[in-house]
């Protein structure tokens, strides 16, 4: 809602979002338990970040890019494989 109603503060805040898309590096046995929600708020992550860019409330700049394209490689092949649908 943020983005659509204050369409001109997001700009400050495009890294915050486009870090959703990376995989936060813990310990093994943290991140062992954490994967799969991990992978769930990436995969949500590019949906609502899609969706924004093509109702042209952001735009492709940037860090937001690179994670996007950082995504198409992603360990969890859902998150890959959407990442890569929405590029092409």
């Amino acid at each position: 809602d943020f983005c659509i109603h204050y369409t001109h503060h997001v700009d400050k805040f495009i890294s915050l979002m486009a870090a959703c898309l990376q995989p936060s590096s813990g310990t093994l046995s943290i991140r062992v338990h954490q994967n799969q929600s991990e992978s769930i708020v990436r995969h949500h992550a590019i949906l609502v970040l899609s969706n924004l860019i093509l109702k042209d409330y952001i735009k492709w700049k940037g860090v937001l890019f690179y994670r996007f394209l950082a995504a198409t490689v992603d360990n969890e092949a859902s998150v890959a494989n959407l990442a890569k649908l929405i590029l092409c």
